[in-house]
């Protein structure tokens, strides 16, 4: 372990070597492996490659690092250090964090993001990631934003034409770490099916807890739904629009989820959001673009809403969908655009590094 924190420093000053010195511009690094166009990416590494397009990216001769929590570069404390021994500015942008329903793994998440308190600028992705940091990483006492994540709304917008009403065409998105994200639609789909409504799910995303593949396909059969579910794994970023575009109505019933950027592309595409009232979610998802549906808040315990709840609220959107199509998209294209996105990290940068306009 030693060792490895030796090696990491000596890289670290390798990167660091050439002094940023006086900049009338941005020159960020982002101090994470950017996969290649085209390849599979997730969570915080796809707002990285909105900044590098927007930014570029400087591995040498940089003034700003920027960090992203879910996404953090091996002994992020010592990039930290090393940043500020170099007079180089941390921007850190701060997603969820562990809480004890994660037992037994919460406190080591959280302790690899401790360096946040070094930090010249912190950017909450959600209040409810702000208020999550604060109580179970550390208080950050310097400046900072509260900005939503974002999505491109000119590449992942509504099908056009819309698809046909019918069938009733319903979305699980994202990467699927309990079982519950993808067992619940699955119990949703059958109450549906009893009950008369012609419904086909599609499940995008790897489904990562133990067993998972086995026991979605016992749980299939099992509610006899062979013909009515297809599992497709993981998907390109650059899938994403036809994805959305494929679907009425996407389920997330992820609990206590910080910022969630699968909603947001749901909802850019004009496909109304089915999730739990929980976490970050109520700040992205309004009542016009979707149904949350209620359920305890707690640290110590997971809770996820019904699947008779998830079925009716699939009945109540479908009775009216092109309004709640519409909506989801002004919700998108009014509060989470990309342009508007890197507007305020530029005006934050500008400010972090003291550059007038």
């Amino acid at each position: 372990y030693r060792l490895k924190r030796f090696l990491v420093r000596m890289y670290v000053r390798w990167n660091m070597r050439h002094s940023p010195g006086a900049c009338d511009t941005p020159r960020p690094s982002f101090a994470s492996v950017l996969p290649s166009q085209g390849s599979f990416i997730r969570g915080g590494k796809v707002k990285l490659t909105y900044l590098r397009e927007r930014f570029g990216e400087h591995n040498t001769g940089y003034n700003l690092l920027y960090l992203v929590s879910s996404t953090l570069p091996g002994f992020a404390d010592i990039w930290v250090d090393e940043a500020k021994r170099k007079g180089i500015k941390i921007v850190w942008n701060q997603n969820g964090v562990g809480n004890p329903a994660w037992a037994p793994i919460w406190q080591k998440v959280n302790n690899t993001m401790k360096p946040i308190v070094k930090a010249d600028y912190v950017i909450y992705q959600s209040e409810f990631c702000r208020q999550e940091a604060n109580d179970f990483v550390a208080k950050f006492g310097g400046p900072y934003s509260i900005l939503n994540n974002c999505v491109d709304t000119k590449k992942i917008k509504p099908a056009n034409p819309p698809i046909p009403s019918h069938p009733i065409r319903l979305l699980v998105t994202g990467t699927h770490m309990t079982k519950e994200k993808v067992l619940i639609p699955l119990e949703a789909m059958h109450i549906l099916i009893k009950r008369g409504l012609n419904v086909i799910l599609d499940i995008y995303g790897p489904s990562e807890w133990p067993q998972a593949k086995e026991e979605i396909t016992e749980r299939i059969k099992e509610l006899k739904l062979e013909s009515f579910v297809t599992q497709h794994g993981k998907y390109l970023q650059d899938e994403s629009s036809s994805i959305y575009q494929s679907g009425h109505i996407c389920i997330h019933t992820k609990y206590m989820d910080p910022s969630p950027t699968t909603v947001l592309s749901s909802m850019a595409s004009g496909v109304p959001v089915i999730g739990s009232r929980s976490g970050g979610v109520i700040e992205l998802v309004p009542p016009s673009a979707g149904i949350l549906l209620e359920v305890p808040i707690s640290r110590e315990k997971l809770y996820y809403p019904s699947a008779e709840a998830v079925a009716d609220a699939v009945e109540t959107i479908m009775k009216d969908w092109p309004r709640w199509s519409a909506g989801a998209r002004e919700q998108a294209v009014k509060h989470f655009d990309v342009k508007g996105w890197t507007n305020a990290h530029e005006k934050i940068f500008r400010k972090v590094l003291n550059i007038h306009e």
